[in-house]
This record gives structure tokens, sequence and C-alpha cells, in this order.
């Protein structure tokens, strides 16, 4: 077939796609919706994501039952029931889920979804149909994923030229497109476009399945060139480092996990490809013994992941690792017995239970958030309790004493805390010390030591070989002075106590002290556009401005570190400062201009 054949074929596969796969087009239009409206509205993607991670659960529970209706395993009912749960369990999870701008939701929508994918990978060998069902689990499978090789790269195609023509025709006509338009030609395009032809070739799909195309044919001989020997490169790195720790007794990095686990899922995906039986050539027939060889990695595995856990805790990551270590151990001892016995394992339970072990890791109080949670909290409270400080009076004076704890506590203290807040937010915190603060009261986050004056002992070393150093002045600092006091002031966010700003066409408005102080920003602003410069320095002589009390008596001065802001046809807009406010207690002879 031709490649215009083939693109007709596509297009004319669109049109039957809601016919053939309702829910699954549904939810990609609710999909690109979603996308388009967070892109238009305020560019946020928290809530975006959610909905997209929601659709992509339904979409392909979905299309698992709707591959198991069109191989006549389950009638129309039974399917439109799976559909039905699978919408609610949707919704469940659009409701329920916690804020994605914690770390650990990412991690559970990532879970989610790959248990979701998985399953429908391993439908067509699970279906009630003729034939092998390796062979139909690996068939079906790879002409779904040759047919969206191909439609994405043509979206992508589509895409280009599209944004080329629209360049093209805002340049001519002088339209002022906006650029948002540009990604929501990518959305539909990629969101829509490219699932409706994917779905619509069902009738494909479940062809008979001793026919084969000539790209399937070349794709799988590509393949026997590319998975095998990279098999080998793997194990062969693994074994040489295996030598290297004997030899030199060194401990194992952090990266031999993820070698080991890379290995493993290589050599899966392999066995699934390829399927070798025991009488197969020399070429492929050593790819049997690869679970034999991956029993032997394993304790290397496992023994550099625990070594990280026993320095940092558990995390999502490192539960992740862990499980996938486990899930391949528990395949490849059965699959290792068989081989001895000059049997094959049964490869549709390799994508059910990489399924199954990442749906149990997304809910519930085992769930690897749960678990990470929960461990980051105890090593956070035996932190503090090792550093003799008790977290249930733990309190954050304004004018507190230095804690000086030891040095491998406060790394502790530093590594759990900083955790828990981007990972699973400030209650996480709040669970092990009350007093840890509403940050809704503040403009930017310190870390937790800093919060609460922790510092390490000077002549300890700690479990980190270095340390990076950072500090700054947090807006509404107040610094005593002589005859009044110094404010840092920002613009940006959220504003600490005491003082509350905000901008009003060229004039910052700065509420301290119970007065509310006014400077104006003309004369940096008009200085600013002067140089005309996109990053341009601020002039010493526009730097230092009067700053005002409302009552029209000069308090002080306010310099300027950091102005932002645009002009255009004449008009202006400040949307940033960030300066340095000092205030005397009372107005000094001759401050007045």
């Amino acid at each position: 077939m031709s490649l215009s054949a083939t693109l007709r074929s596509y297009l004319n596969d669109t049109a039957r796609a809601f016919d053939r796969a309702p829910v699954e087009g549904c939810m990609a239009v609710f999909a690109a919706v979603c996308l388009s409206y967070s892109i238009e509205v305020d560019h946020s993607p928290d809530e975006a994501v959610r909905a997209v991670v929601a659709a992509v659960l339904i979409a392909f529970s979905a299309w698992s039952a709707t591959l198991l209706h069109a191989m006549g395993s389950i009638r129309s009912r039974t399917r439109w029931i799976v559909n039905g749960a699978a919408g609610a369990a949707g919704a469940a999870y659009m409701l329920f889920t916690g804020d994605f701008g914690h770390e650990t939701e990412g991690w559970r929508a990532f879970m989610l979804m790959g248990a979701a994918i998985l399953i429908a990978f391993s439908v067509p060998g699970w279906a009630r149909a003729a034939g092998d069902p390796v062979l139909r689990l690996r068939r079906i499978n790879a002409r779904i994923t040759l047919r969206m090789a191909g439609i994405i790269l043509y979206g992508l195609a589509l895409f280009a030229g599209l944004a080329v023509a629209l360049a093209a025709i805002d340049n001519l006509f002088e339209l002022h497109l906006d650029g948002d338009i540009y990604g929501h030609a990518f959305v539909w395009i990629m969101a829509v476009l490219v699932p409706l032809v994917i779905v619509g070739g069902l009738d494909d799909y479940v062809s008979p399945i001793d026919v084969e195309s000539d790209v399937a044919r070349v794709v799988h001989r590509l393949a026997g060139f590319l998975l095998p020997p990279l098999v080998a490169i793997y194990f062969l790195i693994l074994c040489v480092y295996v030598v290297r720790i004997l030899l030199t007794r060194e401990l194992p990095q952090n990266l031999v996990s993820p070698m080991v686990i890379a290995a493993g899922i290589l050599g899966c995906l392999s066995l699934m490809v390829f399927d070798p039986p025991a009488d197969s050539g020399v070429g492929r027939r050593w790819l049997r013994f690869t679970p034999i060889a991956f029993l032997a990695l394993t304790p290397l595995g496992m023994w550099a992941l625990l070594a990280r856990i026993d320095d940092y805790g558990w995390t999502e990551f490192r539960l992740l690792r862990m499980i996938a270590l486990a899930v391949l151990a528990a395949l490849a001892l059965p699959a290792a017995v068989l081989v001895l016995r000059r049997r094959t394992l049964d490869l549709r339970v390799i994508p059910v239970a990489f399924a199954v072990a990442l749906l149990l890791g997304a809910v519930g109080p085992w769930s690897v958030s749960a678990v990470s949670r929960r461990d980051q909290q105890q090593r956070l409270a035996s932190a503090l309790s090792s550093a003799d400080i008790d977290p249930a009076t733990l309190s954050m004076p304004r004018d507190t004493v230095l804690r000086v704890v030891p040095g491998p506590a406060y790394d502790r203290i530093v590594g759990a805390s900083s955790y828990l807040r981007s990972h699973h937010g400030p209650s996480a915190l709040t669970a092990v010390v009350p007093a840890y603060p509403d940050e809704s009261a503040y403009t930017d986050y310190t870390d937790f030591a800093a919060r609460f004056h922790i510092a390490p002992s000077p002549g300890d070393s700690t479990a980190s070989p270095s340390r990076g150093l950072y500090a700054r002045l947090g807006t509404g600092a107040r610094i005593p002075t002589e005859d009044g006091a110094m404010y840092r002031i920002m613009t940006a966010g959220r504003q600490d106590v005491p003082a509350i700003t905000r901008i009003a066409g060229d004039t910052l408005l700065i509420g301290v002290e119970g007065d509310t102080i006014v400077v104006d920003l003309e004369p940096a602003i008009r200085g600013a556009i002067a140089q005309d410069g996109a990053q341009s320095a601020i002039a010493p002589a526009t730097a230092r401005l009067p700053a005002m009390s409302r009552t029209g008596v000069q308090r002080g001065y306010f310099v300027i570190l950091d102005l932002n802001g645009g002009h255009e046809n004449g008009r202006r807009t400040v949307t940033f400062v960030d300066g340095l406010l000092t205030l005397q207690t009372r107005a000094q002879p001759g401050m007045n201009p």
C-alpha cells in the first residue's frame, strides 16, 4: 500500500472512530478541551493535568473493553459495564486526588496510567479466541504500535506545516495572532486527531493473527538487531561491575539499581517480542537464559538500593525501583526453573504482573505515597529527637535562639523536611511539628531549618560530602537602623508581614508601621525606557527615590534593586519591583525636597 493510500485509510478510519470506540473518542476531545482551556485562561497545568490523567485512565480502560468486544470475548452489555466503571473511577480520581503541585501526585498519576496501559497491552493475550495467545498478544500490539508511530509522525508533520502557514498569514496580513494559537493547534492534532486514527483501525487490529504485513516483518527483523544486543550489553556491563566491586570492595553506585531494572525490562521485552522456543536458532536461543542471569544480578540491585534507603529513607522513586526489582525477580524465578525443564513461562503474565504492582502501589495505605510519607516523617521526628529538639514544643518566635545541632542530624532534618514539603505538602510537616506555619502568609519558602533557626555545628562532618550555600533576605524583613528601620520590599506573590505592597500605575504603595508609604517610580521608569535595553542597568541617579508618608511627609528613601514591566504605544506598566525601603522614626530636617 502506498503512503498516500495509507494516509487516506487512516483518515477514513477516523470517521468511524466514534462509532467503534465512542468513549475513547469522547475522552480525546475532553482532554483537548481541558488543555486548550488551560492554555487560553492562565497557563496553569494542574487542573488540566488532573483532567487529562482521568481521561487517559478512562480511555485505556474503555479500549481494553473495546478490544475484548471486537474479538468476541465479551458482550456489548459487559463492555458498557466496564466503560461505566472506568468513568466512575476517572471521576473519583478527579474529585479525590490531592494537589498536583505536590510531586507525589505526579508519581500516582504515572503508576495509574502505567497500569491502565499495561492492562490494555495484555488484553489480546487473554481474549477467548483461536490461535496461540502469545502470538496474538504480539501481533495485535505490533499492529497498534506501528499505526501509532505512523500517525504520530504524520501529526507532527501536519503541525509543522500548519505552524509555518499560520506564521506566514500572520506576517503577510499583519493579523498579530496570539501565540497561543500554535498551542491549540498542537493539542487538537496530537490529542484528538492522532487518538481517533489509532482507535479507528480496530478492524485491522483484530484481523486474523496469521496475517503479517511487510512493514511488521521488517520492524520485527530490525528489532532482532536491536533488542538482543542491548540485553547482552547491559548484562555484560553489570557482570564487569560485579567483578570491580569484588576487587575494590566499594559500595555500588546509585546508578546500579536502574541498570539492573533496565536489563530485566529489556530481557522481558525481548522474550515477548521473539518468544524463542527451546529449539530456536543460536542467535536468539540464549535469550531464554536471561531470567537466570537476572536472578544472579538481583542481589546487586537490591544492595545498591538498600544502601541509599539506609542513608536517605524511602521515596516514591526508590519504592518503585524496589517494586520493579521484586516483580522482575518474581517473574525470573519460575522462568528460570522452566528454562531448566526446557519449557517457557507464559509471557502473558508479564504485563499483568507489572500492572497489578503499579495499581497496588498507587492507592491505599500501602501505596508508595503513604509509605514514603510515613517513613520520612519518622526520619524527621527521629532526627529532631537526636538533636534534643522536642517536635511538640518546637515554636517559631521572631527572636528565637539559634539551635546548633550535630551535622548528621541537621542533614536528616533538612532532607526529610524538604522532601515532605515538596512531595506531600505542608500538612505532612504539620503532622510532625504542629507549630509549622501556614505558608499562605509567606512570599517564598525558606527551608525548615531556617524557619526554626536550626543550624549545623561548624566543626561537624555530615553525611553529605559537600553542601551548597544559598541565603536571601526575606520579603518584608525588618532590619533595625540607628534612627529607624530598613525593609526588603518585593511586589510579586504573597507578602510577608509587616510589609504589604501593591502597584498603582507608576506608584508603589507600601503598608508598613501603620502608615502607607508612597514611592513615585516615574523617574526610574523614565530612565529605563530611555535606555531601551532588554536588561537595562538602573542608573544610580534614579535608583534612590523619596519615600513619602500618606500625609505628604518624607519618611525616608526607597532604593530600587530590580524593576520589570513593559511599554508600548505610549502605555507603560510595572509588574514587579524589588528594593530596600529605609524609614526614619521621624522626619529629619531638610529631608523634604
